[in-house]
């Protein structure tokens, strides 16, 4: 088997910039028994410098704006790192987040290192990924990579948030000011002050429309199919009336509404029937002669009639008519 030595040094507070320390060739090995063979290489050449001097600020905090549901990599908070003397680097990092959010909303959050003050998702880095516990509080990022600022430059972290379909419009995050104490260097530790984050409004989605909408005419039935909307919506409902167009308009988020098939059993509805709520096409609607029949969708309380671009309160549909 093989064993392995290491040398390490504690260095003095008062040691001398400049100064520096290796280890010759071949140093001494005593063994209880046997005698060693082979050669050892001159450890590396060690210089002592002083700690870096770091100074954390915020002159271009995120102001407040909206993130939209289903988009990632939007930035939420900012600081930047001004370093002099020696080489600083970044081993970790904690922030604390506030607002009305709950973790439902978030699919996660990112830190990310970049040179200059423009955050760009193609070019900087990513240095840590946070998944789990994404709720107002205190969060410390994991598995962080770390990043070196040399010295007389500037080093900039920004905080990104990722929104999923299913989130709640209105709820607002914000990252409470970081303070030195919650950025850990290898070397050295950070002095100065940063403001908090602005406040941060999810926002939903107007939903697209469905496309591709047809029915077929069978023996008192029809098929109705569709391609389902792109992006976020939660479901597609059918309504069928007979013999005239739907002209009211859905409210609520769909949960008043009990579809079935079979027309004249679902929940009434200007005239009408819902005969289907769901995201599967296509559909059969039976018991019907001659109808018209309209489709919606729905999406946090956003109903839009499915054809293409009728987005009005007329909600025109094709007419269906038993052959």
């Amino acid at each position: 088997m093989t064993g392995y030595f290491w040398i390490t040094s504690d260095i003095s507070p008062t040691a001398v910039a400049g100064n520096n320390i290796d280890v010759a060739t071949n140093p001494t090995l005593t063994f209880a028994a046997g005698t060693p063979a082979g050669t050892i290489s001159a450890g590396g050449l060690q210089t002592i410098v002083s700690e870096p001097v770091i100074a954390i600020s915020s002159p271009n905090q995120i102001p407040d704006g909206n993130i939209i549901q289903n988009t990632t990599n939007n930035v939420i908070y900012s600081f930047q790192n001004d370093v002099t003397v020696s080489d600083a680097t970044i081993t970790g990092l904690t922030i604390t987040t506030s607002g009305t959010y709950a973790s439902t909303d978030l699919i996660n959050l990112k830190a990310w290192y970049s040179a200059d003050n423009t955050f760009d998702a193609g070019t900087d880095v990513v240095l840590s990924t946070k998944t789990t516990s994404l709720g107002q509080g205190t969060h410390l990022f994991p598995g962080w990579t770390n990043q070196t600022i040399s010295s007389g430059s500037t080093g900039y972290i920004f905080i990104t948030a990722e929104v999923p379909c299913a989130t709640t419009g209105g709820n607002t995050i914000v990252v409470n000011a970081v303070l030195p104490t919650e950025i850990a260097f290898l070397a050295g530790s950070a002095s100065g002050s940063t403001s908090a984050g602005g406040t941060q409004t999810i926002e939903l989605l107007t939903p697209a429309d469905a496309t591709a909408l047809a029915a077929s005419v069978l023996e008192a039935s029809s098929v109705i199919s569709w391609t389902a909307p792109a992006g976020c919506y939660s479901q597609v409902m059918i309504v069928v009336k007979d013999g005239s167009s739907v002209t009211a308009t859905p409210s609520g988020d769909g949960s008043a509404y009990t579809a079935n098939l079979a027309f004249g059993i679902g929940t009434g509805f200007d005239g009408g029937y819902v005969v289907y709520k769901g995201t599967t096409s296509p559909q059969t609607v039976t018991g019907i002669n001659q109808r018209y029949y309209v489709l919606y969708k729905d999406l946090h309380q956003e109903w839009y009639n499915m054809e293409p671009g009728n987005r009005n309160n007329g909600y025109s549909g094709c007419a269906v008519t038993d052959q």
